[in-house]
């Protein structure tokens, strides 16, 4: 009696992504009874090595750790558009691991008096969830663990960055953390 190990991916393809791999234990016996029996076994055989061979040893996928945001912050982007200069971009990274959100905020032509990430959708006016305590550019923001709710918000893209100015007390740009 042979034993053979085999690699099989939970009843999904080989080629799409899969996080789990399981390993099970085959015994094919090897009658000489009929001429019949033979084929149905070597065509068992060569099916199991050809899955066998299409597995990496202790192979193992890993969804990824870090995701990355951008936006583009604009006078144009506030719930009442803004007619200014001034311009900018974010970037952000959340690790999913520790749940901590990194934010990295650069813009010009304009003096900030505040700034914000607030929760909402494009064009509503949202509720200040991370105010930032430093607003020269570059502006960076690092939050604490960010609980279930709130990362369900940000991994759907209803984050957006406000800054104020004296001329602007309610936003002079403002952009949508987008998840890249």
């Amino acid at each position: 009696m042979a034993s053979i190990h085999v690699c099989v991916v939970n009843n999904i393809p080989f080629c799409s992504r899969v996080t789990t791999i399981f390993k099970l234990s085959k015994h094919i016996h090897f009658v000489h009874s009929s001429l019949f029996m033979i084929r149905i076994q070597l065509v068992i055989f060569l099916y199991i090595m050809m899955v066998a061979g299409a597995c990496k040893k202790d192979e193992v996928i890993i969804a990824p750790t870090k995701i990355n945001f951008t936006s583009v912050l604009n006078g144009a982007n506030e719930p009442r558009p803004v007619t200014t200069s001034a311009t900018g971009t974010a970037t952000a990274e959340f690790d999913t691991q520790t749940k901590i959100l990194t934010v990295t905020v650069i813009y010009s032509g304009m003096v900030a008096t505040s700034g914000n990430i607030h929760r909402g959708k494009p064009g509503e006016t949202g509720t200040i969830i991370f105010p930032f305590s430093v607003t020269t550019s570059p502006i960076t923001y690092r939050s604490t663990g960010l609980p279930p709710a709130k990362e369900a918000d940000l991994l759907n893209n209803l984050y957006y960055i406000n800054l104020k100015s004296a001329a602007n007390i309610t936003g002079e740009i403002r952009g949508q953390l987008i998840k890249q």
